[in-house]
């Protein structure tokens, strides 16, 4: 879906906001960034122009199903918040990813900038505690532990 006029603004206000130089939609609609070293942050514009999406790359679980299941009530309780909803690739192993739906019509630059912050810091968090291997799991959950 190539993004409109509107879509274009609300990108190059955000860019702006976040003190980058540019950031643009391409011919399909999508837009990638990095916030931090770690994650990937992707964002995709609807076909029907009302939704736009954040998607990032978590990396492999290195503690196996100890994570899996972590992930599954991560999941539900954000899902219930309408926050992000995580899951699996078909990569071996396994890759997780984690997803947002944000409604286009209510956004604004600074309502995106502050979502795509949130996003980024969520997925950061995350993607360095499921790079935690099972053995050094405390109390059989991981998402939930405290960082280091």
């Amino acid at each position: 879906m190539k993004a409109d006029a509107a879509a274009q603004a609300l990108l190059a206000a955000v860019a702006g906001r976040l003190g980058m130089a540019e950031l643009s939609w391409d011919a399909d609609g999508r837009c990638g960034l990095r916030l931090d070293d770690r994650v990937q942050l992707n964002l995709q514009l609807d076909p029907d122009g009302t939704r736009m999406w954040l998607f990032a790359d978590l990396g492999p679980a290195a503690a196996g199903e100890i994570a899996y299941r972590d992930l599954l009530r991560a999941d539900l309780r954000s899902a219930m918040l309408g926050g992000p909803v995580f899951g699996l690739t078909a990569h071996r192993p396994p890759r997780v990813t984690m997803t947002q739906k944000l409604d286009r019509r209510r956004m604004d630059a600074a309502t995106l900038a502050e979502a795509l912050l949130r996003f980024a810091e969520g997925a950061t968090d995350r993607a360095v505690r499921l790079a935690v291997p099972a053995a050094a799991v405390h109390g059989g959950e991981l998402l939930n532990q405290p960082r280091a």
